[in-house]
C-alpha cells in the first residue's frame, strides 16, 4: 500500500518538476525574444517559424 503512494507521489513530483521547467524555459524564450526583437529582424521570424513548428508536433 505504502509502495503505491510512494509511486504516486513521485510521479506528482516529477510532472510538477517538468511544468515548472516548462514554464522557466518558455519565459527565457520571450526574454531572449525581446532582447532579439531590436537586433535582428529575421532571426525573429525564424524564432517564431520554429516555436510555431514546436506547437504544431
Amino acid at each position: 500500500m505504502s509502495s503505491i503512494f510512494g509511486g504516486v507521489l513521485l510521479c506528482l513530483l516529477m510532472m510538477m518538476a517538468l511544468a515548472s521547467a516548462l514554464v522557466l524555459s518558455r519565459m527565457y524564450c520571450l526574454r531572449a525574444r525581446e532582447m532579439v526583437s531590436g537586433a535582428n529582424p529575421r532571426l525573429m521570424m525564424a524564432i517564431s517559424k520554429f516555436q510555431s513548428m514546436e506547437y504544431e508536433a
